[in-house]
C-alpha cells in the first residue's frame, strides 16, 4: 500500500510540472488542492458510512498523489520573491512545516487510530489549506489592483458590491450575482 502510494507520488511529480508548464504555478497549486478537497472529502464520507478496503485504498491513492501538485509548487511559489534570504525563508518553511505537523499528529490521534480519523483530518487540513490559498489569492489580486475603485470585503461578503464612481466620488452599491456556493471555482479561474 504504501509502496504503491509511492509510486503515485513519483508519477505526480512530472504530471506537476508540465501542468505548470502549460497552465501556470498557481492555477496547479489551486488545482490540486481543489482535487485534495474533493478526494479527501470522498475518503472521509466512505470512511464514516463503512466503505470496504478496496474502495478506501482505491481513494487513499489520488488523495495522496495530490501531494506532489501541491508541496513543491507551494515550496517554489513560496520562495520565488525570497532571492536573497533563500536559505533562511526555507529554513522557516520547514520550521512550520514540522511544527504543523508535530501540532496536528497528536489531535488527529486524539480520536484513536482508526480510518475515519486518518480521513477526516486529510480532508480537514486540506480543505484549511484550501481556505488559506484563497485567502492568499485575494490578498494578491488586492495588491495588484491599481488604487481607485475597489470592492468592499464586507459588503462582496453580503452579496453586494459597492463601488466608488471615479468623476462624482459617489458611492454605488449593487448585488452581486455570485452565489456563495461558487467558491471553489471562483478560486480555479481566478489563480
Amino acid at each position: 500500500m504504501f509502496a504503491l502510494n509511492a509510486v503515485g507520488l513519483m508519477i505526480g511529480g512530472p504530471v506537476s510540472a508540465r501542468l505548470i508548464a502549460r497552465v501556470g504555478p498557481t492555477r496547479t497549486l489551486t488545482g490540486g488542492l481543489v482535487a485534495a478537497v474533493v478526494l479527501s472529502g470522498a475518503l472521509a464520507v466512505c470512511t464514516v458510512l463503512g466503505a470496504g478496503l478496496p474502495v478506501l485504498l482505491a481513494l487513499l491513492f489520488p488523495t495522496v498523489s495530490t501531494v506532489s501538485f501541491m508541496m513543491p509548487t507551494a515550496t517554489a511559489l513560496a520562495l520565488a520573491d525570497q532571492r536573497e534570504r533563500a536559505g533562511a525563508a526555507s529554513g522557516l518553511m520547514g520550521l512550520a512545516q514540522f511544527g504543523l505537523g508535530g501540532a496536528i499528529a497528536p489531535l488527529a490521534s486524539a480520536g484513536g487510530a482508526t480510518a475515519v480519523v486518518m480521513a477526516v483530518s486529510m480532508a480537514g487540513s486540506a480543505a484549511a489549506a484550501l481556505v488559506v490559498r484563497a485567502v492568499v489569492a485575494r490578498v494578491e489580486r488586492r495588491s495588484a489592483q491599481p488604487a481607485g475603485p475597489s470592492r468592499s470585503w464586507i459588503a462582496c461578503s453580503m452579496g453586494r458590491r459597492t463601488t466608488a464612481s471615479p468623476s462624482s466620488g459617489r458611492r454605488d452599491t449593487t448585488l452581486d450575482p455570485t452565489p456563495p456556493w461558487a467558491f471553489a471555482s471562483t478560486i480555479v479561474r481566478d489563480a
